[in-house]
């Protein structure tokens, strides 16, 4: 069975969720699947797969900035490259047009995964023109299969847009962390709550700091560990000295996987504070890495975490402060890192892989081979 991925994602995220959804998905695939990979860039972080064929279309750097034959050429040549693969099934890695038109040119099935509705539920801070929702409906239009990372997701596209639930299938995400066996000793000379990721408004840092900022001063040696996002801004900065605790939160950018796990690992607990997520990736690692898990009782988080995490009302820095001092209690936090370990185990990308392929076959009509 030959899949063809379009690799848009891998210009739009250098190392982002949706990046590390296709990178695990394609590792995962089993042997029988042989997938195609044309990306308009180098990834900095390509996925791997034993059959995995990749191609980079670009037109050079002469007619980079002229927009409009640049995006002829490149059509053209995936054309042709799609043409030459002779792809079963189209899975394309976010809502643009190019790669599902040829698709209907050539008369191949398309199977798109939807990751959240933030565009939908916060317009204003995300889509104030209606860009990315037309784009998706665009995309949900041709899609032959529709994939939700998760139940929250599915309800959601059900809401804001009118397609018949036999088109969806929930598939849930796995984790590139093994899952440990028992806690890790926590950082005692700098213990610190980790945060990780983006810090855009829904993301909801700083009301999370805010909170943060009420507990310094009767947790003088507690810290909040930013990793990932983009430096912080000057009004991040102002904020933070205005609370008081500049000195006590920093940020570092992205880290490979085996620093990130001991990062986990050390932390008194991670805190996902975010007002909205499709799924909530971190959430899943911190379990696997034995780390207690503070998050929002909001959207897909409960239905990720389960018994295993503090939840609070992400609007109430009360609530934070409140998830945040449960925590520091030292045996309820190993009572919650032990359910996280369990729930982890419930998350598998091979699993995961798996159930997509099933996908794959079913729209192109291809025989699925058991798996091993």
């Amino acid at each position: 069975m030959r899949i063809l991925y379009d690799g848009v994602i891998y210009r739009i995220q250098r190392y982002g969720g949706v990046v590390r959804y296709f990178n695990g998905l394609i590792r995962n695939l089993p042997v029988h699947v042989h997938p195609t990979l044309i990306s308009p860039n180098q990834p900095a972080y390509p996925p791997a797969h034993p059959n995995l064929s990749t191609y980079i279309e670009t037109c050079g750097p002469l007619l980079w900035p002229i927009k409009p034959l640049r995006k002829q050429i490149i059509a053209t040549r995936t054309f042709n490259r799609i043409k030459f693969a002779k792809p079963d099934v189209i899975h394309p890695t976010y809502y643009y047009n190019s790669t599902r038109n040829l698709a209907k040119n050539l008369k191949t099935p398309v199977v798109l995964t939807v990751y959240d509705l933030i565009h939908e539920r916060f317009p204003a801070q995300m889509d104030p023109y209606g860009k990315q929702v037309k784009l998706k409906q665009s995309a949900l239009n041709r899609a032959d299969a529709i994939i939700c990372i998760s139940e929250s997701t599915k309800n959601d596209l059900l809401r804001y847009y009118q397609i018949a639930e036999d088109r969806i299938s929930i598939v849930y995400p796995g984790c590139d962390f093994k899952v440990q066996n028992s806690p890790q000793e926590i950082d005692s000379t700098h213990p610190y709550i980790l945060f990780v990721g983006e810090r855009r408004s829904y993301k909801n840092f700083d009301r999370f700091v805010e909170a943060f900022s009420t507990l310094h001063l009767k947790h003088p040696d507690l810290r909040v560990r930013c990793v990932g996002g983009a430096p912080f801004s000057h009004a991040e900065i102002k904020k933070l000295s205005k609370l008081g605790v500049v000195d006590k939160v920093t940020r570092e950018k992205h880290l490979p996987d085996e620093e990130m796990q001991t990062v986990y690992s050390q932390a008194v607990a991670t805190i996902y504070p975010s007002l909205y997520e499709g799924f909530g990736i971190p959430i899943l690692e911190a379990m696997s890495c034995g780390t207690a898990v503070l998050t929002s009782d909001r959207a897909s988080m409960p239905e990720v975490a389960r018994n295993a995490a503090i939840y609070f009302d992400p609007y109430s820095i009360d609530a934070i402060a409140e998830s945040i001092e449960q925590v520091l209690d030292s045996e309820r936090r190993t009572s919650m890192i032990r359910r996280g370990f369990a729930q982890a185990k419930k998350f598998s990308w091979n699993q995961s892989a798996f159930r997509t392929a099933e996908i794959y076959a079913a729209v192109s009509g291809t025989r699925m081979r058991a798996a091993a």
